[in-house]
């Protein structure tokens, strides 16, 4: 079926990625040369494994921080611990986000309508950060 009812598992892990290009694109300015490919990978990892658990994420992080260090002792290019850090702040900071919101989107079991609630708790807790940003920017205004 090229449609589903549901596209949040095809699309989060979309998002994730776009923000971990731009992420690491912002970080290129000054001189971090994120590792992108094991970010990637990471990040849908991550993502991944909220839908169908397969192992654990504390461990997948210890892990990955040991591969990545080792791939940036022989990486030439650039501080190996600015891109050590940017690569690491990156997906810990945009994948663990995004395994987040798959975390409380299956909150709620899928019976009798209560899975699409997790939905609705993402909608309500991100209008309800985007008000608190707005007034705090009216704030900085007057």
């Amino acid at each position: 079926m090229l449609f589903r009812e549901d596209l949040f598992p095809d699309i989060l892990p979309g998002i994730a990625l776009l923000s971990f290009y731009e992420f690491s694109q912002f970080v290129k300015n000054k001189g971090i040369k994120v590792n992108i490919w094991l970010g990637y990978a990471a990040i849908i990892l991550l993502v991944s494994n909220r839908y169908a658990p397969f192992f654990d994420n504390f461990n997948f992080l210890i892990l990955f921080v040991v591969v990545i260090s080792l791939i940036e002792l022989f990486r030439n290019n650039g501080s190996a611990i600015y891109n050590l850090g940017g690569t690491l702040l990156g997906v810990l900071y945009l994948g663990l986000f995004a395994s987040s919101l798959v975390g409380i989107r299956e909150f709620y079991p899928a019976v009798d309508g209560l899975y699409y609630r997790g939905g609705y708790i993402i909608i309500s807790v991100l209008f309800r950060f985007g008000c608190v940003i707005r007034r705090l920017t009216m704030a900085v205004r007057l």
